[in-house]
């Protein structure tokens, strides 16, 4: 997952990133929704406020 922060004004690019994670399982598969909004989470919360 990628993600960019644009000055709306200017269209410069701000801030931006890259994360991936890999999610194993034996039995069960993890919902793939909730990966993916962990994930998000976590890119937000590095984001410059």
């Amino acid at each position: 997952m990628s993600m960019k922060l644009v000055e709306a004004a200017t269209g410069k690019v701000v801030w931006k990133a890259a994360h991936e994670e890999v999610k194993g399982y034996k039995l069960i598969k993890p919902a793939l929704a909730d990966v993916a909004r962990s994930l998000a989470r976590d890119m937000i919360s590095r984001m410059p406020h």
